[in-house]
């Protein structure tokens, strides 16, 4: 998100030499036979949000 800000100069990197440590995302519920539509949609979002950080 912040890449476009980064690229024209309006924001910079203050400590180069960091970077965030990768953390696992877990959804967690009961069964998705009956899973409210709005959670499955959630669910789905996050998914591809965060596609490729667990090696998929």
């Amino acid at each position: 998100m912040a890449e476009p800000f980064v690229a024209d100069g309006t924001l910079s990197r203050v400590l180069p030499g960091w970077s965030e440590i990768p953390a696992p995302v877990h959804a967690v519920f009961a069964s998705s036979r009956y899973m409210d539509p709005k959670v499955r949609s959630f669910v789905d979002l996050c998914r591809s949000a965060f596609k490729g950080n667990d090696g998929s």
